[in-house]
């Protein structure tokens, strides 16, 4: 259940959204014996019988990383002074992530 992104409770339901990369939790979950602990603790929690759904959904927080680190590349890939030297040195980009201490350019 920690790796859910989203839990949303209805009049009747309870709905636990995973990411697509996390859905092979959710046949484990559905077992009987950890879906009957999920309706107990649910009941305990909101005072009432609640059925429990599983969804699947990209999460919206993966989507934004992935999108910073595609701007970053695009950032860097595009910069006239990284694209000088892999020209001069004949190289090309392996990998690309934020510096420890996030220094700015020219820092």
């Amino acid at each position: 259940m920690a790796r859910a992104f989203s839990t949303q409770v209805s009049a009747n339901q309870v709905e636990v959204v995973f990411d697509e990369a996390d859905q092979n939790i959710i046949p484990m979950l559905k077992s009987d014996h950890h879906l009957e602990a999920l309706r107990h603790t649910c009941r305990e929690w909101m005072g009432r019988k609640l059925e429990i759904r599983f969804a699947i959904a990209q999460n919206p927080a993966v989507a934004e990383a992935q999108r910073e680190v595609s701007q970053a590349l695009d950032f860097v890939q595009n910069d006239p002074k990284v694209r000088y030297a892999l020209e001069l040195f004949k190289g090309s980009i392996i990998k690309c992530e934020p510096l420890e201490n996030e220094e700015q350019d020219g820092v």
